[in-house]
């Protein structure tokens, strides 16, 4: 995921346009799963710089979605959710 990798790297402008991209590709083919991890990824990103509400509609969005598609792993819904939770670590 290209996404998570500049936000790695801390490029957080090009983090975002590639996970944008990634969520309007899979809201494009209606891919449910891959769009809940797309909106995972924004939360992350938004959350590194800062801006925490932004992260939890998108996190929220994802578990949203996730809850509506019953082919989504436990796991991916586990991880989503301490991302959520780590919104409110700190």
């Amino acid at each position: 995921n290209l996404g998570i990798a500049y936000r790695g790297l801390g490029d957080l402008d090009r983090a975002k346009a590639y996970a944008e991209e990634s969520l309007r590709l899979a809201q494009q083919l209606k891919l449910r799963p891959q769009e809940s991890r797309a909106w995972n990824t924004v939360g992350l990103i938004f959350a590194a710089r800062g801006q925490m509400a932004l992260a939890h509609d998108a996190f929220s969005r994802s578990l949203e979605l996730k809850d509506d598609d019953g082919g989504t792993g436990t796991e991916d819904i586990v991880n989503t959710l301490n991302n959520l939770g780590g919104l409110y670590s700190e």
